[in-house]
């Protein structure tokens, strides 16, 4: 197998909900990527790894295919969760991402029904149970996100491979500004 896709989770806080949006995707090192959201199909082969943070150097503003979960809020007391559940067969495997004004236990329920219907849905020969990944939190004096992510480090393209490896350029900073 050499796809990896890389389930990472963090609780943001900030002054509104967009900027605790933001500080959770800082705190799992996805902050300066364009998301491009990809719905539920894991290709073939891949492997699913679970780490606190993606530690990719590519350059910012790099496309990056992502299964996102997350909710914000800023209702004092509230609590609020999100969650990616995943399934892998010899085919493929699929994702369901959950999110919402509830509890880990709405959001882990809400996944494994979900999982339970996609796999229904696919004459697969599943390798695993359900498996998934779920953030809570209660918002207190600022505003919060609770956020998991499915970080791809790889394009399919008519079922080929093309990995996601642009490293950062070293620029010459000229007065006139980039030589």
């Amino acid at each position: 197998m050499d796809k990896n896709i890389f389930i990472v989770s963090a609780v943001g806080t900030g002054c509104i909900p967009k900027s605790a949006f933001d500080d959770a995707l800082f705190r799992v090192g996805i902050h300066n990527f364009n998301l491009m959201p990809l719905s539920s199909v894991i290709p073939p082969q891949t492997n699913i790894i679970l780490q606190k943070t993606y530690n990719r150097e590519i350059l910012p503003g790099t496309m990056q295919p992502v299964v996102l979960a997350h909710h914000e809020s800023e209702k004092y007391g509230q609590v609020i969760s999100a969650g990616i559940g995943w399934k892998l067969a010899k085919e493929g495997g699929v994702f369901v991402e959950v999110s919402g004004a509830w509890d880990r236990k709405t959001t882990e329920a809400q996944l494994a029904s979900s999982i339970e219907e996609f796999t229904r849905r696919r004459n697969w020969n599943w390798v695993q149970s359900c498996q998934m990944q779920v953030q809570e939190t209660k918002i207190a004096d600022k505003a919060a996100c609770a956020l998991v992510c499915a970080v791809y480090d790889f394009i399919m393209v008519w079922g080929k491979k093309f990995p996601i490896e642009t490293p950062i350029p070293q620029h010459n900073i000229s007065e006139r500004g980039l030589a």
